[in-house]
């Protein structure tokens, strides 16, 4: 399993990444709305797709990013069915599972600290939230706290998990990232010892302030994160688009090359074409568009959607396929793939064209294409072939035997002579820059 530990500065929060290995499903608990871009970043990173954004609880000390992650990623948001967040699309009971390829999150409820709040057991960890911090608590006295239950959900839940059961808190103010639950049962000042009339006479003589961001943080978090007053991703993809439809609009290549990483993207072709020679859009999730009803059952229908094919005629389908499913905000990349290519813009493929000999075979064509026309009228006529492998050799590059490096060498080369020959340069860099792209795609 892939695990990651990252921290917010400015709340002292922590957020936590799991994903499988295998299937590169990915879930984030307590995200934190400021980093939203870094945690997307390493997501792309790691080539993770976000499966769940889930919260510990309804937070008071910093906004949720689990719903501009939905926007982004088309992931699902869950917490307790007992948090008050009717935005999310899971409210989650104790004994409720999700499963992240073959991992399973297992839903433990640990009320106290506040009316909603879970903890997430995933294998030998547990992720607490508020209810237990490394050698302290959750404060209870807002947001429905309640000493006693607190009391009772880590006495009763958290501490009857094996000792050696590592503990991930939602925050931390003294520089510590994790404890097990052997250690705190002993040296947890608040709880080894205390009887629960002990803790909550402790916890009601803490006095403490309330966190800076109550007053924003808890009527965002029951939305989600979301400040409806805020540009939409959807905003900025109707601004980019070109023309609207019965049902959806038309997205330029450009358009949607700009939010990249910031929609969900599904390509409706078919699954040997997802890998052809054009590739697909980067971070793009393949839907056939004859069994795209299905695979759309637990889609977020309010989420924007970018739908991709060939040349634009299968996404026009999708879109009406998906528009009677109740989907609200659908974009149908004009031209497809035929037209992000022509753009310039990244794919991604497994396919394995042609080897490095072939490509070279390829330039070869292209450079008598190109030299014949300025092959002179008089004099000598040049031997090409040979003026083609002297450019091999000039850039310390084996014709034999090439090599993605000795072909870029070349590709240089080339240029070099064709501007001395006079000829057209815009001919010639359309030229090289495909050939660089092939390149890369053999590599």
């Amino acid at each position: 399993m892939i695990f990651r530990q990252l921290f917010d500065y400015e709340t002292w929060t922590y957020t936590y990444l799991l994903a499988d290995e295998q299937t590169r499903e990915a879930v984030l608990v307590d995200s934190v709305k400021e980093q939203v871009e870094r945690d997307l970043k390493l997501l792309s990173e790691l080539e993770l797709k976000l499966k769940y954004a889930l919260d510990t609880h309804v937070h008071a000390d910093h906004i949720t990013g689990a719903g501009l992650l939905r926007e982004r990623t088309g992931c699902q948001t869950g917490l307790s069915e007992y948090g008050g967040a009717h935005c999310a699309d899971l409210n989650l009971q104790e004994d409720d599972e999700l499963t992240i390829g073959s991992t399973r999150i297992r839903v433990l409820s640990t009320p106290g600290h506040t009316n909603g709040c879970a903890s997430y057991l995933v294998g030998d960890r547990v992720f607490t939230g508020d209810a237990l911090l490394v050698r302290g608590t959750g404060r209870t006295d807002f947001q429905q706290g309640d000493a006693g239950r607190l009391y009772d959900s880590i006495t009763a839940r958290l501490f009857t998990l094996p000792d050696d059961t590592r503990v991930y808190p939602g925050h931390d103010y003294k520089g510590h990232e994790t404890t097990t639950i052997g250690e705190e049962k002993r040296h947890n000042p608040r709880l080894a010892g205390k009887s629960r009339d002990q803790f909550i006479e402790i916890m009601s003589n803490l006095k403490l302030a309330h966190p800076k961001k109550i007053q924003e943080a808890v009527p965002a978090n029951l939305q989600c994160g979301l400040d409806r007053n805020e540009p939409r991703i959807v905003d900025h993809l109707i601004e980019s688009s070109l023309t609207a439809s019965e049902g959806h609009r038309e997205l330029s290549p450009e358009g949607l090359r700009r939010q990249l990483g910031s929609v969900r993207i599904v390509d409706v072709r078919e699954p040997s074409e997802f890998n052809d020679s054009l590739g697909h859009v980067p971070g793009s999730e393949l839907a056939p568009v004859g069994t795209l009803s299905q695979a759309a059952q637990g889609w977020d229908r309010e989420a924007p959607l970018v739908l991709v094919c060939r040349s634009g005629r299968r996404g026009v389908a999708g879109a009406q396929t998906l528009q009677g499913m109740g989907f609200k905000h659908l974009f149908n990349l004009t031209g497809g793939m035929l037209a992000w290519d022509k753009s310039g813009f990244p794919a991604e493929t497994d396919h394995k064209p042609a080897g490095l000999e072939n490509l070279r075979d390829e330039i070869f064509a292209c450079y008598l294409q190109m030299n014949g026309s300025a092959i002179p009228d008089e004099g000598p006529m040049p031997n090409l072939e040979e003026m083609f492998r002297c450019c091999f050799e000039q850039a310390d590059a084996s014709f034999e035997k090439p090599t993605a490096e000795g072909l870029d060498a070349v590709l240089n080369r080339l240029r070099d002579q064709a501007v001395a020959a006079g000829l057209p340069g815009d001919q010639v860099e359309e030229h090289l820059s495909h050939f660089r792209k092939q390149l890369v795609r053999r590599i």
